[in-house]
Parts: C-alpha cells; structure tokens; sequence
C-alpha cells in the first residue's frame, strides 16, 4: 500500500479520505496487487484505488460501496473540493436525470436478490452498470473557478480517453453525438460510458471504462438507455491478450497526466 502526500499535503489528509471510502474494506490477501495512492500536484489533487487481482476471487477485491463515494462527493462539492478519483465499485446499478423505467429489466428486488444494489443519483445520463474490473474516474472540479465550460470539459473527458486506450492497448475507441460514451469496432459496442453532475458548476460522477468486468450486470439494463447496445470491454477487444496490472497502472497514470496538461492549457487560455 502506498500514501505518497506530495506537494505541501499532508498523509492525514489523504488517510482521512481514504478512511472514508474503505471502512469495512477486508482481503485475506490483504493488499497484493494494490494500485493506491493519494498525491497533489500544481493542477489537482488525485486518489488511486485500484486492486488488481483475479476476477474469480471477488473476496480478494477492493471495492469502493457506492454509497460511500455518494457521501464523497457530496462532501466535495459542499466544500467545492477538487480532486480525482480511480475506483472501482461492488455490482451497481446507477440511474441518472434521464432515466427512463423501462430501461431498467428486471425489479430493484429481483436484483437485490442477485446481490446488486441500484441507486437514483443526479448526474446526466440514464442506466448504467458498474462491477468489479470497470474503472471509474470521477474528476471533482469547480468549473466556476477554473472558467471551464460543460461541454469543453465533456469533450476533454472523452477525448482523453481515447488517447489513453489507444496509447496504452493499441485499440481504437470513438465517440458517437448522438449516444453519450465511447464505442468500439463496426458494431458500436459501448466500452466507456459517461454520465456527470454539474450542480453549482462543482463535477461530481464522470467516466466508467469497462477493463477486465464481466460485463453481467449490463444485461439487466438497457445500457444508456439504447435497446440493444451491446457492451464490450478492454479485455473482450484483446481477445487473448488479458490486461495486466502494468498496463491498468500506465493507462491511470496516463489519463491522469493528459487530464492534467489540458487544465494547464486552458487555465493559460483564459
């Protein structure tokens, strides 16, 4: 495990939020595998939770309860807060602004029952699935602040994205205008969704990236709200080639360095 504080911050602070997303957080193998660290540069600060470990021993998971990050963001934007966020979470079902019932194929009990949870929450967006292996990056950013407009930022999610993917893997992922997200091969099956809050012009939510997941969870939605979009994920596009911790750690680091080179451009821009 590693708490790097950098730049003038101190450990508590990142303990402390730490302390907030994982209480209750138990492994027989401990933290093996563990991408986690809590840093703060010029531009943002950032918190790394990341375990890789294999997709058959969820046990051995670190999984941050989405009602947990709920309480974070809150708490960051109350504050107007900034900072980044890696994670991943148990199987969720979350429904946004737009969502639409029947998008939603099977009832909350029925998939309480399947030991996956559903919450209503605030950002853009209809249903979405998170599980295990998906990796979500939820930037906290005061736009108001930063002079930043909605849909350059959105633009600048997505597009960072898709240099990371293919930097990293070698694959080639594109956006589509009129349904939200990144999609790969003839088919348009969906790899990345996107869906997040701007109250107050404070970013809350953000990017989900399917990796290693099972992609189960999709199949009790209609994923954004298109019938019939199929999903894929990282791992499913290499076919025999699986996604190894380096790569997860290069692909995090990556996204995390462009995102920050653009809030310096644009900063400079204003």
């Amino acid at each position: 495990m590693i708490i790097r504080p950098g730049d003038g911050i101190g450990r508590h602070t990142g303990l402390k939020i730490l302390g907030l997303l994982l209480c209750g957080f138990k492994s027989r193998s401990g933290y093996k595998g563990l991408i986690m660290s809590y840093t703060k540069t010029s531009r943002l600060a950032c918190l790394k939770l990341f375990n890789y470990n294999k997709k058959d021993n969820p046990a051995e998971k670190l999984l941050v309860d989405y009602k947990r990050y709920l309480k974070l963001q809150l708490n960051l934007r109350l504050r107007r807060r900034e900072l980044l966020v890696f994670c991943e979470h148990p199987p969720t079902i979350s429904s946004g602004v737009q969502a639409q019932p029947q998008n939603l194929l099977l009832r909350e009990e029925e998939l309480a029952d399947r030991k996956i949870l559903c919450f209503k929450v605030g950002r853009g967006g209809d249903y979405t699935a998170h599980e295990p292996g998906q990796c979500l990056i939820y930037p906290h950013l005061d736009l108001k602040k930063r002079k930043i407009g909605i849909r350059d930022y959105i633009d600048a999610l997505l597009s960072i994205t898709i240099k990371a993917i293919q930097k990293v893997w070698g694959l080639e992922s594109y956006s589509n205008a009129k349904m939200p997200g990144l999609y790969w091969g003839p088919t348009q099956a969906k790899i990345a969704a996107i869906g997040i809050m701007f109250k107050n012009y404070f970013t809350s939510f953000g990017l989900s990236l399917n990796i290693s997941n099972s992609l189960k969870t999709f199949n009790y939605i209609n994923p954004c709200g298109f019938e019939g979009l199929s999903a894929t994920s990282i791992e499913d596009c290499l076919v025999n080639l699986p996604v190894t911790k380096d790569s997860l750690d290069n692909f995090i680091d990556y996204w995390q360095s462009e995102f920050e080179k653009w809030l310096s451009i644009t900063s400079k821009s204003r």
